[in-house]
């Protein structure tokens, strides 16, 4: 009875957490506004204060309709109720690494993938680099967030190495068919950069492409740079620019652009010898033939419409 209680605890604390990381909100207390508020865990009603946290108050939430849950916050063994912050730390490390697992299982059995990986400051001024990556599973296009990792150094070697290690011994890096990041010569390099290192120790395949964002971003910034620095234009020109890609956009999601799409992609894939990943795409042309699906685009692809082949002209 005693360890069925303490699992059930446990998944209780576990569950609480996931609803914050889902939510995404803050997890613990008010520092020294907690540490200085009156705490009542004996009386009938448990409570820990106005400055508690998320966390805390979701547990005093449910251990005051949850006898189980109760009883330990009031009786358990002081080193046992794991509401500490480094026990909350440990617990959503374990779920992360939960959630990680289930991708690369996902990976592994959809064979191929590609590598997204962008670096970037955060409030602390730390540098960070974060990772996911792309890969098709049970026949839709999967693009999973993998981790955000501290850099010590911002040279190809390092960032190449985060990369590698986070997947090492994960997945077969022989089916990295594609490395997606920003144009900075650091990645971009076919000598030196992050993507020469990656090609040339573990994943030979890994064609190396300018992120569709990146490109777009670049873009948009550029134009609004020109025509901030161009005395006879105004931002109604900016605006006017923006309206008509977006129409041009919408020109190019029809059933008759998807479905040459996927042919190339058919196509592309049979040369490969990728007969498998062939198969999927000529079966999401064929579904794109159907009427009800006609106005519906897979948001998988919105963000490399841009480069569409098939509507280059119109572009």
């Amino acid at each position: 009875m005693l360890i069925k209680e303490n699992r059930y605890y446990l998944v209780t604390l576990c569950e609480i957490l996931l609803t914050i990381a889902q939510q995404k909100i803050g997890v613990r207390e008010s520092g020294s506004l907690f540490r200085a508020s009156a705490i009542d865990i004996e009386s009938e009603s448990i409570d820990y204060g106005p400055h508690s946290g998320n966390f805390l108050s979701l547990l005093t939430l449910v251990g005051n309709h949850d006898e189980v849950i109760a009883r330990r916050i009031r009786h358990g063994p002081g080193n046992a109720k794991y509401t500490h912050h480094f026990v909350q730390n440990a617990l959503l490390y374990i779920m992360a690494d939960e959630v990680k697992n289930k991708i690369f299982e996902e990976m592994q059995a959809a064979e191929y993938f590609a590598i997204l990986a962008d670096e970037t400051k955060d409030l602390s001024k730390k540098e960070q680099l974060s990772i996911a990556v792309r890969y098709l599973y049970d026949g839709n296009i999967h693009e999973e967030f993998l981790c955000i990792e501290e850099l010590e150094t911002l040279d190809a070697e390092g960032l190449s190495s985060k990369i590698i290690n986070v997947m090492k011994d994960k997945v077969n890096f022989q089916n990295c068919i594609g490395q997606a990041c920003d144009g900075a010569s650091v990645v971009s390099g076919k000598h030196a950069g992050v993507n020469a290192i990656i090609k040339d120790r573990v994943a030979p395949l890994a064609n190396y492409i300018h992120c569709f964002n990146h490109r777009l971003n670049l873009v948009l910034v550029d134009v609004a740079t020109s025509i901030q620095c161009s005395p006879e234009l105004d931002y109604s020109d900016a605006l006017e620019l923006l309206e008509v890609l977006q129409e041009r956009l919408n020109v190019c999601i029809t059933d008759t652009t998807m479905q040459n799409l996927w042919s190339q992609a058919a196509n592309v894939c049979h040369d490969l010898g990728m007969h498998d990943l062939e198969e999927s795409c000529d079966m999401q042309r064929e579904t794109e033939r159907r009427p009800q699906r006609a106005k519906q685009f897979p948001s998988y692809l919105k963000n490399f419409i841009v480069d569409c082949p098939v509507q280059s002209e119109k572009l």
